[in-house]
């Protein structure tokens, strides 16, 4: 099931020049993949299966990657090397996914219960046990011949 909308690709394309009556099933797969596997890395995508519960940025960033696809497709024999527009648009996708799989661009609609961890837990006594206070240093190690 796709989780963009046709409208929400056709408006990263203008309408005179490409109107979308449909978009290729296989792109917005591909796009929802590689924008999924990205972003899952600091959010929960497991229950993100529709428009409805995909967030509104991240739907955003496939229709971009959708659109600059279909673009760079129907174009390619005018301009073998890829379109400026299409390179634009999947320039911003990127800087939008990147903020987003960063941390640094949040989802509102995300509540932060389902964010994954991104720290790792810590252990201790750890390697820097004994630097600052060699009393605390290890007494033995493992792998020596005592």
């Amino acid at each position: 099931m796709a989780v963009v909308t046709l409208a929400e690709v056709q408006a990263w394309l203008e309408e005179t020049k490409m109107h979308l009556d449909a978009f290729d099933p296989e792109l917005e797969e591909a796009a929802r993949v590689m924008v999924f596997g990205k972003v899952g890395t600091i959010y929960d995508t497991a229950d993100w299966v529709d428009e409805d519960s995909t967030p509104a940025l991240v739907r955003k960033v496939i229709a971009m990657y959708v659109a600059a696809w279909t673009y760079n497709r129907q174009y390619s024999e005018e301009d073998p090397d890829g379109s400026g527009y299409a390179k634009w648009l999947m320039s911003m996708a990127e800087i939008a996914l990147e903020g987003i799989s960063s941390g640094n661009v949040d989802l509102p609609e995300v509540p932060d219960s389902e964010q994954v961890p991104t720290s790792s837990p810590s252990f201790y006594p750890d390697d820097t046990v004994g630097l600052l206070v060699p009393e605390e240093a290890a007494r033995f190690t493992i792998g020596k011949v005592f």
